[in-house]
């Protein structure tokens, strides 16, 4: 009997240890797994007076952000901007409490798009905005794009002007899904040939890269006689 409850222990330490967090997204059409942040989340609104209400729910929000929507434009429709900022609760939460939160959040109000923060290996925190980007296998799939898009209540933003098969979308308010969940979705359909979300990382703690001090486009330093923090 002993011996079968040490088994059954092992077994069970084996399941746990190989356990999958349940958040990710695929990158070069892999699964990059991601842990809740439970301590920030990515906040969307309308209006920036919103905020005054959102602030009463308990926790502290940064300053506001335009995402300057109304500087982008696809098929001649010009997008409205939106504000958004980093919250921050004071409390420690579960997972099971956070989400709750942040489901109390929307219930409140209607037009907040909100999204949780998550962690990975050498990031302190990922903040996930309500945009994510999808190739086309074909240009000519973007009707099936826009229809897809319809069908999850998400917008189309604008199509790269230099790699034109790569395409900006946005959820809304009224999407079912958050950013994360709809660029997996849109990847799993089989109908695209990438789908990815747009992930904001904290801070790089370290990097493989020999020349990445050099790398003005992602780390503006001032090299070379260049302005700080202009990328």
């Amino acid at each position: 009997m002993k011996k079968l409850l040490f088994t059954l222990g092992i077994i069970l330490l084996c399941i746990i240890a190989n356990a999958k967090s349940p958040y990710y997204y695929y990158y070069n059409g892999k699964k990059q797994y991601l842990d809740l942040d439970t301590k920030h989340a990515f906040l969307s609104l309308r209006e920036q007076k919103d905020s005054i209400a959102i602030e009463k729910v308990g926790f502290a929000c940064k300053s506001f952000k335009s995402d300057r929507l109304s500087q982008k434009s696809f098929k001649q429709r010009k997008g409205k901007n939106r504000y958004w900022t980093e919250i921050e609760f004071s409390n420690t939460l579960s997972n099971e409490q956070y989400l709750q939160k942040l489901d109390s959040i929307k219930d409140q109000h209607s037009t907040a798009i909100v999204s949780p923060y998550f962690k990975m290996g050498n990031t302190d925190k990922i903040g996930l905005s309500n945009f994510f980007y999808v190739k086309l296998k074909v240009e000519s799939d973007t009707a099936l794009l826009m229809q897809m898009a319809e069908q999850k209540k998400c917008v189309v933003v604008e199509q790269d002007q230099f790699m034109p098969l790569w395409f900006v979308l946005s959820t809304t308010e009224s999407s079912e899904f958050n950013a994360m969940e709809a660029a997996n979705i849109f990847y799993e359909s089989g109908h695209f040939a990438a789908a990815e979300p747009n992930l904001m990382p904290d801070k790089i703690v370290s990097t493989n890269d020999t020349y990445y001090s050099q790398q003005w486009g992602l780390s503006n330093t001032g090299q070379y006689g260049g302005t700080s923090g202009v990328d």
